[in-house]
């Protein structure tokens, strides 16, 4: 009598493993796909971020345009920018920065792997120069 009890026992659990490793495995196929649409298809909505904004914030010395300046066509050329040492920021700012100027810097090598801080500056100063 105790050898049907432990083989009862013994094929309930193997059942409930394989049930258990089955609703795992559909469960990762539906999260892989989801996941997959979601960051190409739905791309991440940067909220307004202090740190960015002082980091791209003008130069105090810097002349302020004003809406009659900014009404007049400029030429291309003469349209300055505010330096911005991209090295010397933070890799979360860079991040921050890459997200505002929609440049995917998450998962872009595969498997996870992010973009490195040289690969954020290479794609932040083609974005602007551009």
């Amino acid at each position: 009598m105790s050898y049907e009890i432990a083989q009862n026992l013994l094929t309930t659990a193997a059942e409930f493993i394989a049930l258990a490793g089955l609703t795992g495995i559909i469960t990762h196929a539906i999260w892989s796909q989801h996941q997959h649409f979601m960051t190409t298809y739905c791309p991440l909505i940067a909220p307004y971020q202090p740190e960015v904004q002082e980091a791209i914030a003008p130069i105090p010395d810097h002349p302020q345009t004003t809406v009659e300046q900014a009404s007049e066509p400029t030429d291309a050329s003469t349209h300055d920018h505010p330096e911005i040492d991209l090295n010397a920021l933070d890799p979360t700012i860079l991040r921050k920065l890459c997200t505002q100027y929609e440049i995917t810097w998450k998962h872009c090598r595969g498997k996870g792997k992010h973009a490195t801080k040289s690969m954020m500056v290479y794609q932040l100063q083609q974005r602007l120069t551009a």
